[in-house]
């Protein structure tokens, strides 16, 4: 239990720190923004209390707003996400379930199963996200094109982390 302590708690400051420090600074063609900090949402155990969940991802949200003065945008995003994960885990549980205490990432579950999961989820906190920016649904192209393409870019990104930092190669199923 003490290793999964640690390793939440290096990976929740780590992400809030690059996005943060690094990518919060990056806009991609003038449009796409990486938000990759659902990634420690998106890692949680399947196990996890539901209050526990909540109360991280609005702590982590809490966090980014502090620093990207946005007001409560990231904290109410990465909350309605983690209050939709458990839909998306029933949704793509596999016909054997998942394990108790499972971690859903690209290393058990394969490339094809990782890329809807995330993707599904980082549409769900990037449209909010944007919307909430906006707040105005005449905008609605600028919302789907900001969201699409921020989705892309961070979902490649998220690719990467999952790759260089908890892939197993000899393991992988791709």
């Amino acid at each position: 239990m003490k290793i999964n302590v640690l390793r939440l708690s290096f990976q929740f400051v780590a992400l809030v720190l690059l996005q943060v420090l690094v990518l919060n600074k990056i806009l991609l063609f003038g449009y796409a923004t990486p938000m990759i900090y659902p990634l420690f949402i998106l890692s949680l155990p399947v196990n996890m209390p539901r209050w526990l969940e909540l109360l991280l991802a609005f702590l982590m949200g809490l966090l980014i707003d502090l620093f990207s003065n946005t007001g409560g945008m990231h904290a109410f995003s990465l909350v309605l996400l983690a209050f939709a994960r458990p839909v998306i885990l029933i949704f793509m549980a596999p016909k054997e379930g998942y394990d108790p205490g499972e971690i859903p990432s690209l290393y058990r579950q394969g490339l094809a199963w990782f890329s809807v999961y995330a993707t599904l989820a980082l549409f769900i906190h990037h449209l909010s996200f944007y919307v909430l920016e906006v707040f105005s649904l005449s905008y609605t192209s600028y919302i789907l094109g900001r969201t699409l393409a921020s989705v892309l870019f961070s979902f490649l990104l998220m690719l990467l982390i999952e790759v260089i930092f908890f892939i197993n190669p000899k393991q992988a199923r791709l």
